[in-house]
């Protein structure tokens, strides 16, 4: 699958299939988040994968209650084993956690499976349910297994892109890197002379791919309704 479509897809599951999941699946998924990036490459990220059926309930209700996560075949504690601080004062382990889990949320996502982002949680009972050490920090828990729903979308501001027409110069330089195939040359000139280019607002995505090659400026990023998952 696409990267793009991937991001387009992952949504948050909230209903699962009884289907486990196949084991060289969670395999390449856990090595998706073991290959994401980390401050000062600490992989301070720890995973704890829980299967069993009563585990799984006693996790969910750890989670103020969200049954739902119980129904997932498998749930991902994401955890990390320092307190580093980087020289801006943020602390590393939400955040290296946070890529990992995400790069797991795109690689299920891949794989046919669906995740659902879940920080609404007791860290305490669910370290006393899955016995982590007081020294592991809890950051984030992600059910994971084959979706029994469908796709929800929900309301958010997506982003579109829209050009200054008189900086243009035509360089066509956001032409080649445009992902969707969303702008094109006018055929017209601006008062400058250059023949600038237009873009289909139906079309962009707003990627932002133009936004940062273009030499002169043109672009800016508007906020349009859209959708999230």
């Amino acid at each position: 699958m696409d990267l793009y479509q991937t991001i387009k897809k992952r949504y948050s599951c909230r209903s699962y299939s009884s289907k486990q999941i196949e084991q060289e699946k969670l395999e390449r998924i856990l090595e998706a988040g073991r290959q994401a990036p980390s401050a000062k490459n600490l992989q301070d990220w720890r995973f704890v994968i829980v299967t069993d059926e009563e585990k799984r309930k006693q996790v969910a209700i750890a989670a103020n209650e969200q049954m739902f996560i119980a129904t997932a075949p498998a749930i991902i504690i994401g955890c990390s084993n320092t307190d580093y601080a980087m020289r801006c004062g943020q602390k590393i382990s939400s955040i290296d956690v946070a890529i990992a889990m995400e790069h797991i949320a795109l690689a299920a996502t891949a794989e046919g499976l669906a995740t659902c982002w879940i920080g609404s949680f007791f860290p305490e009972k669910v370290r006393k349910v899955l016995d982590i050490p007081e020294q592991i920090e809890i950051i984030e828990l992600m059910p994971i297994g084959y979706p029994a729903d469908k796709e929800t979308h929900r309301p958010s501001m997506a982003k579109k892109t829209q050009i200054n027409l008189e900086k243009c110069k035509g360089c066509d330089l956001c032409i080649d890197v445009c992902p969707k195939a969303a702008i094109r040359k006018s055929g017209i000139s601006n008062k400058k002379g250059y023949d600038y280019v237009e873009v289909d607002i139906e079309l962009c995505n707003g990627c932002g791919a133009c936004y940062i090659i273009c030499p002169d400026c043109c672009f800016t990023l508007i906020e349009t309704v859209g959708s999230a998952r």
